[in-house]
């Protein structure tokens, strides 16, 4: 109720009594009350905005802040009452320009504004802008501030993480909680082969090799649940059905209270990596041409084969298998053309040889051939020595002979050096025929043959019984085949030049051609042994002389041949 009192008087101005008027101002005060409570309600909307929220005059200086302005800007609300908007920002154009503009207040793309802290720091905003209704012109403009900061670093990111997962080189695979897939990268359609749509929905089991086996996915499925995290390689299957081999690295994605969201597997195809480490040990361990295995690779199967036996307690047998003429081929060709013959002639009929080309395997056949005709011809004794005459230009007489080999088919047909040397001196056969050259000049049939022969040249003055050039035609190593094989005693030098007489006569008399006294030729052995007392090859004026377009066996190899004295030294 409201009461209103009136003083009320007698005629002589007395005052006699009150007048009382009373009215019920319920209504009113309810009025009122409403009127408080929304105040109070408006003032608790506005200071719980989160984002400043300015009101302004009609030349938008700043009526009413709220709250969050000390929050954002670093500076009390009274601090910037009576202050003009702009001041807030860095750029007073572009606020005036946003100030001006109110119907941009919900826009597409809301444009940034760049705003200053108490302390100077800038920072992003997005400033939405509304005209104060209700008609009164002192009232301008209400400005929400809002930092982006956070935002705007958070989109970012997120842009970022995008590029990275679209132009990554490695496969990327987002599953749900269920495992299934929701997303993947285009470097996991370059991998695997499958497109985004192809995948999405099903399970990463679609990509299975069958290569590992149920308990490599159950250890990894508990390593993965126990740790969050799993990484190793395995192998998977393409669309096209190939198989690769991948480096995969499995994390969890949990939110705050530990549900599971996301699982990522990020992979890496190895294919290329893997292969040549099987391309290196395989050359470690095979032989590049035939792909046989190599000592390396046998040395260690056996040695792994021994400590299972050993474990095991149980015997092992060792088998080793000869090629039949395989060491010849070798002599002959090399090890790469003899490795070229094994990989082709595995694969023909036993005991044939082959090349890679039809041209060189009948080339090869007839060297072979050649080679075997040789050996057979050195066992039943089918060369010969034959004898062509030095000449001494200035007393005009036959002073020596060379020895010249022939081969002497069975046919009856004589053979010249140059169609069979070529093949003795390629192969092992040459040491075998300087030491027959040295031994048939040691025999006694073949002297009185050799004699004759030589009688019929006119030779009648031969240096060392006329074979002391066979000496200089052979390799120094066919002697000392020839003189190990004599076993001669290990008396004084006496005792070795009798023994040698004896066993080797054509080598004594060339030792005795070489020092005519005896008694000097013994001094001579017991200083410094047989072959310090041998003649020296041949000069290089008795080279020019004898050379007869390479039909003389050994010449083409005197000019290489040490002497006598620095092959023993």
């Amino acid at each position: 109720m409201r009461c209103d009192a009136t003083a009320v008087g007698d005629a002589d101005g007395n005052r006699v009594g009150y007048l009382l008027l009373l009215a019920d101002v319920t209504p009113q005060h309810q009025y009122l009350r409403h009127i408080e409570h929304q105040h109070h309600l408006l003032g608790a909307v506005f200071e719980a905005i989160r984002d400043p929220l300015l009101l302004t005059d009609a030349e938008q200086r700043v009526l009413l802040a709220n709250r969050a302005v000390e929050r954002v800007f670093g500076q009390p609300p009274e601090a910037v009452v009576g202050q003009p908007v702009q001041h807030l920002f860095a750029d007073a154009a572009a606020c005036e320009a946003r100030l001006d503009a109110p119907e941009l207040a919900v826009p597409a793309e809301m444009p940034v504004l760049w705003a200053r802290r108490a302390d100077g720091e800038l920072f992003p905003t997005e400033v939405g802008v509304s005209v104060v209704p209700g008609g009164d012109a002192r009232l301008g403009r209400a400005v929400l501030v809002r930092d982006i900061t956070e935002s705007k670093r958070a989109a970012e990111s997120e842009q970022w993480a995008r590029a990275v997962f679209e132009n990554t080189a490695e496969g990327i695979m987002l599953t749900d909680a269920d495992n299934r897939i929701v997303a993947v990268n285009p470097a996991f359609t370059a991998i695997t082969g499958y497109s985004a749509e192809e995948v999405l929905g099903r399970s990463p089991s679609l990509l299975r090799s069958g290569r590992q086996n149920k308990d490599f996915y159950r250890a990894m499925w508990r390593e993965l649940e126990a740790g969050g995290r799993w990484k190793g390689e395995l192998w998977n299957r393409r669309k096209d059905g190939e198989i690769y081999a991948e480096w995969l690295s499995i994390s969890e994605i949990r939110d705050a209270d530990g549900t599971l969201r996301h699982r990522v597997g990020v992979f890496s195809d190895i294919t290329p990596m893997r292969r040549s480490e099987e391309e290196i040990d395989h050359l470690t361990h095979y032989d590049p041409i035939t792909g046989l295995p190599n000592q390396r690779l046998l040395r260690a199967r056996l040695e792994q084969a021994l400590q299972s036996a050993q474990v095991a307690n149980r015997p092992l047998a060792l088998m080793l298998l000869n090629l039949d003429g395989f060491k010849r081929v070798v002599a002959s060709f090399g090890h790469e053309v003899a490795d070229a013959a094994l990989q082709r002639a595995k694969s023909e009929a036993p005991g044939s040889i082959a090349f890679y080309r039809p041209e060189l395997t009948a080339a090869a056949l007839r060297v072979i051939e050649l080679d075997r005709t040789m050996r057979t011809a050195l066992a039943s004794n089918q060369f010969e020595l034959h004898f062509q005459p030095k000449l001494d230009l200035g007393c005009r007489c036959i002073v020596g002979a060379e020895a010249l080999l022939r081969w002497r088919r069975p046919d009856g047909v004589l053979v010249p050096p140059h169609l069979f040397m070529e093949a003795v001196e390629k192969s092992d056969l040459m040491l075998d025929v300087d030491r027959w050259v040295l031994l048939v000049g040691d025999d006694e049939v073949e002297l009185g043959r050799i004699a004759t022969q030589l009688a019929e040249l006119g030779c009648s003055a031969l240096r060392a019984a006329g074979l002391s050039a066979a000496l200089d035609l052979v390799q120094q190593e066919a002697v000392d085949l020839v003189l190990g094989d004599a076993e001669l005693p290990d008396g004084d030098a006496v005792d070795l030049l009798a023994a040698l007489r004896r066993s080797h006569p054509t080598i004594t008399r060339m030792l005795l051609a070489a020092q005519p006294d005896t008694a000097g030729l013994v001094e001579a052995i017991n200083r410094g042994g047989i072959f310090r007392c041998l003649p020296k090859p041949l000069s290089d004026e008795d080279l020019a002389q004898a050379m007869d377009a390479g039909y003389a066996h050994g010449l083409r190899k005197l000019r290489q041949q040490p002497s006598a004295a620095d092959a023993v030294s």
